[in-house]
């Protein structure tokens, strides 16, 4: 695992002077454009209206630092503003795939593409993706009112998509954040692992910020809050649109965080044969128990079932709604249940 810039002891490498870089790589309007936003938020105490200002902000908040007589872009004023962060560091993008099934497949993927440009851009660009790309349902609520009740709630997909950008390790080469959408989930993952100090068991109550100059200046552009709760927040709306839990995974080399939707527990156990039987009561309107053995004598015979098994089998799909039985005795079948249309 390579290293770009010496680190400091906590790991902490945005505030590092970025090689061979210069204030002409900083994109001035973007940083014009940063302050006001930062003013009208008021996340800033001063205008940094004037030529000087502009500077005096880089200096303070950390974008740029005195080396050799002059001032020098650091990582995180490069990832912040630069006109092309990914000329000085390759490997802060974002990878992002979207798969129809509940496996990563490139021959069958709806979509593959690395997200680059200033971090800002990558976050609004993943969470727009995501939010599209997110299915939506509804419900009723008072007065016969229908609800929308998307798959995901935006403001998960948006507090994750930050947190991966925020805190991953910049400095570790060759490794970019991949975010996965499933038809069961969505997962980020981030190069790095938790930053030292920080564990899975004290993740919502330790605050320690890998890239601190980062996270404050994504605080100014609105992206974060400064105490902490993001997590804490995630976890409040998945709980509220009644979905899963959240499911956080430190590898050390890694960190992934994963929501799933409210179907994954039935798209978990659909096996493949499952799924057979169901396309066949679909396409012919019911399936039967004679109909099942049909099928199941076309698997490898290594592969073939029991009675037993296909009971279970269909029992599995009634369980899930999806099959419904009708008849009894020689005379049963299942038909399919009909599916809901999102």
């Amino acid at each position: 695992m390579s290293h770009l810039i010496p680190e400091v002891s906590d790991g902490r490498i945005d505030a590092f002077p970025v090689a061979q870089a210069s204030l002409s790589d900083l994109n001035l309007e973007r940083i014009k454009a940063h302050i006001a936003n930062a003013r009208e938020r008021d996340k800033l105490d001063e205008d940094f209206t004037k030529a000087d200002d502009i500077q005096i902000f880089l200096q303070r908040f950390g974008c740029v630092i005195w080396r050799n007589g002059e001032f020098v872009p650091t990582a995180a004023g490069i990832l912040m503003f630069g006109h092309r962060p990914q000329f000085f560091f390759p490997h802060a993008d974002v990878g992002l795939g979207h798969f129809p099934g509940t496996v990563p497949t490139t021959i069958d993927a709806f979509h593959l593409q690395r997200y680059g440009g200033v971090l800002t851009e990558q976050i609004d660009e993943v969470e727009k993706y995501l939010w599209q790309q997110t299915r939506r349902g509804f419900t009723v609520g008072e007065g016969a009112r229908r609800v929308e009740q998307p798959e995901y709630p935006r403001a998960v997909i948006r507090e994750l998509t930050v947190n991966a950008i925020a805190h991953r390790n910049y400095n570790i080469s060759g490794q970019y954040i991949r975010v996965s959408m499933f038809a069961d989930r969505i997962e980020w993952i981030s190069p790095g692992g938790l930053p030292p100090g920080i564990t899975l068991d004290n993740i919502l109550h330790e605050q320690i910020a890998r890239n601190p100059t980062i996270a404050e200046l994504l605080w100014q552009a609105g992206y974060i809050e400064r105490f902490g709760l993001g997590l804490d927040t995630c976890m409040q709306e998945l709980r509220r649109a009644g979905l899963p839990e959240l499911k956080l995974i430190d590898s050390g080399v890694s960190f992934t965080a994963r929501i799933y939707n409210r179907h994954a527990p039935s798209i978990q156990v659909l096996t493949p044969f499952r799924v057979q039987l169901l396309e066949h009561a679909r396409e012919k309107g019911y399936l039967t128990m004679e109909q099942a053995r049909q099928i199941n004598k076309q698997l490898p015979s290594t592969d073939q079932r029991s009675d037993n098994s296909l009971l279970n089998d269909i029992k599995a799909l009634k369980d899930l709604g999806l099959l419904s039985q009708v008849g009894k005795g020689k005379n049963t079948a299942y038909v399919p249940v009909p599916e809901v249309q999102w």
